[in-house]
């Protein structure tokens, strides 16, 4: 993956035409303004979530997208989905589409780095992502609104009820820690 600044960098007598010939080629994928890549390199998952992370920044992969990613529901997530602190924003590309949801900047935390091919992958750890979630859908309150959001048990079995917590007092909403031990009673006690 690629921005037209580090191919000026290196070539800086570039004539940026040259992209739009690679890309009617098939040489080359637009995946933004100034983004492209390669086409096989996005092979597999966390190579679009790197994706991810460089279209929009900062930001890093959440919700239901870093729930399945940690297999903690069982559906395959079409729309990429990670949490920025800019304002929202969606695209569509030719690796797939994706999905950038708001959130305060104190509340832009609890991620982890992975990497593929060397490069930084930022994706929310399970408990971030559930609160991520539960954050941008305040319709998700009652203890049906948590089933049906389909949890998988055996991996909330190894969900980190601590750090949740911990990372709870820092969104400071009484509507979220109500909703927190909804889901906490629902599983720790299954």
């Amino acid at each position: 993956m690629f921005t037209t600044q580090d191919i000026i960098k290196y070539f800086p007598g570039f004539d940026s035409r040259r992209l739009f010939e690679w890309k009617q080629k098939g040489y080359i994928i637009k995946l933004a303004k100034t983004v492209y890549c390669f086409p096989d390199f996005c092979r597999t998952e966390m190579h679009l979530f790197r994706v991810a992370n460089k279209l929009y920044t900062p930001s890093y992969v959440s919700f239901e997208t870093a729930l399945a990613f940690h297999n903690l529901i069982p559906e395959v997530v079409m729309q990429l989905k990670s949490a920025t602190t800019r304002k929202t924003y969606s695209c569509e590309t030719e690796v797939g589409n994706f999905e950038y949801k708001n959130i305060k900047e104190t509340l832009f935390f609890g991620y982890a780095i992975h990497h593929v091919d060397e490069q930084p992958v930022l994706i929310a750890e399970p408990e971030k992502a559930l609160l991520d979630l539960i954050y941008q859908n305040p319709s998700i309150k009652t203890k049906a609104d948590f089933a049906g959001l389909r949890l998988n048990e055996s991996g909330m079995a190894n969900f980190d009820w601590v750090k949740m917590e911990t990372y709870l007092t820092v969104f400071n909403q009484k509507s979220m820690n109500e909703r927190f031990k909804i889901i906490c009673n629902q599983f720790q006690h299954a």
